[in-house]
C-alpha cells in the first residue's frame, strides 16, 4: 500500500502526494513560466520555491502543448505556459502529486532547485 499524504495549497485546495517505487532513477522536468520568470531562472541558475516553499514540474514527454492548453491543464495564471526550462531530476528528490483541481500529475520539489550539473534547456512555447 502506498502512503499517502494530504497537505493543503495557499488557497486551501488539496494535492494528494504520491509515491511510486517504480519510478526511473533520472527524469527530465519541465518547469513553466513566464519570460520574466524565465530571465531571472536563467541569470541566477536557480529555480527558486514559490507557493508552499516548492518548484512545481511536469514530466518532460513529447511537445508541451499551446501555452494556454498548459496554463488551462496545469491551473497556472495566463502567460506563464509561454516558456519553459527543462531539466534531469533525480527521482529521490522529488514527490509525484495529483493535483485535484485540474486532475494533472505534477513533480513536486521541496525548496529551491539549482539547475547546476542538470542539463538545463530555456525555451520559448510560443
Amino acid at each position: 500500500m502506498n502512503p499517502v499524504k494530504i497537505i493543503s495549497d495557499h488557497i486551501s485546495n488539496f494535492l494528494i502526494l504520491l509515491h511510486n517505487p517504480a519510478f526511473p532513477k533520472t527524469v527530465r522536468v519541465r518547469h513553466f513560466t513566464n519570460r520574466k520568470g524565465m530571465e531571472c531562472i536563467k541569470e541566477a541558475g536557480i529555480i527558486r520555491a514559490g507557493d508552499q516553499n516548492r518548484v512545481f514540474t511536469v514530466r518532460a514527454r513529447g511537445k508541451p502543448g499551446s501555452p494556454r492548453d498548459v496554463e488551462r491543464q496545469l491551473g497556472i495564471r495566463r502567460g506563464r505556459g509561454n516558456y519553459y526550462v527543462e531539466f534531469d531530476a533525480s527521482a529521490d528528490e522529488f514527490e509525484i502529486v495529483k493535483n485535484l483541481l485540474t486532475g494533472s500529475t505534477e513533480t513536486v520539489f521541496k525548496g529551491d532547485v539549482v539547475l547546476r550539473e542538470r542539463n538545463p534547456e530555456f525555451r520559448s512555447n510560443r
